[in-house]
This record gives structure tokens, sequence and C-alpha cells, in this order.
């Protein structure tokens, strides 16, 4: 009878071994944005940063653009999102693009305001919600270029002219993704 205790407690032991090692796989990128409905390949052009990864490159005073969203996992009207990871993965796939764009997962920080001040502060952005679908924020030598949050009906910064859909005072992430293929490839 001992024996039997013995190697119950030693199957008990291994499955919950097992248990915690399944349920410590991270979800990655791909797992998330294509279950949300991203039309995305496993092998895509979007690396993440964390926001203290951000910090440390924009306190290096990198150049650098990072495209920040939430997937529709953890925010239910956030279609806007996920259409335009699709359409920036559509386009890197078009031009052939082989690097990758930097992108940082606002999922956790959409949970609460203090969580989305909290990011927005240590990004030095404007704005982080789901009616933009995603923001786009370019920083040269450690200061803010552009920040695509800060489009409030027709004011438009100068800096993001250049992006806009004809008179509609939107951004074409296609322009912009480009500008940012061109200009601020990221080499794994």
């Amino acid at each position: 009878m001992n024996k039997f205790k013995k190697i119950c407690s030693a199957l008990a032991v291994s499955i919950c071994f097992v248990l915690a090692l399944v349920s410590c796989k991270s979800v990655s990128f791909y797992d998330e944005w294509h279950e949300a409905g991203a039309t995305i390949e496993e092998d895509n052009c979007f690396k993440l940063l964390t926001v203290d990864e951000v910090v440390a490159k924009r306190d290096a005073k990198e150049s650098f653009v990072i495209f920040i969203g939430a997937s529709a996992i953890q925010t239910t009207t956030n279609s806007k999102a996920v259409d335009l990871v699709s359409a920036i993965q559509a386009e890197a796939d078009a031009v052939n693009y082989t690097s990758k764009v930097y992108f940082v997962n606002a999922k956790e920080a959409m949970l609460s305001l203090s969580q989305q001040k909290d990011m927005k502060d240590k990004l030095k952005i404007n704005e982080i919600n789901d009616s933009y679908g995603l923001v786009c924020v370019s920083y040269i030598n450690g200061d803010v270029y552009f920040d695509t949050s800060t489009i409030k009906g027709n004011n438009i910064p100068d800096q993001l002219k250049r992006f806009v859909v004809d008179d509609s005072n939107e951004i074409s992430f296609k322009a912009l993704a480009n500008y940012v293929f061109e200009n601020y490839p990221v080499t794994e």
C-alpha cells in the first residue's frame, strides 16, 4: 500500500509539473492577432516591444517608430486595430519587406484608465484607446516627432500631413507603413 501511495504521489507531481509548463506558454503576437481575426502569417512583420524597452530606446536617444494597439481578444470593439494590422502585413507582403516593425501591445493597458495613463506617460504620447485602432509614434533622437493620436478633426500636425488620405483627415496606414519600412527597418 505504501508503494502505491508513492507511485500516486509521483504521478500527481508529474501531472502538476506538465500542467504548469503548459500554462506558462506565452501567447505569441501571431496567436493573439490571428485569433482576433487579423490576416497575418506566423512569420509576420511585427516585433513586440514592451513599454520599458521603448523607454530604454528613447532614453538612449534612438530614432525609431512603434505601432501601438490591442487585439480584439481583450476589447470587443477593436476590429479597426485588427484591420490595420492586417493592412500593414499585406503591404509588407506586397513590397517583399523582410525586416520587422516595432509593435507595443496595449492589451493590458486597455483594462483600466490608470493603466492607459501610465502607458501614455511612459511613451510620451497623447492618447491610447480603441477609437484610434492603432497609434503610430515616431521618435527622433529619443523625442516624439509624431504621434497619430494627436489628430483631432481638421487639426493635423505638419509631420503627419503626408500620410493623410485626400481631405479625409484619416491616416493612410499603408503610406505610413511604407514610410516605416523604408526609414526604420528593424532587423532581428
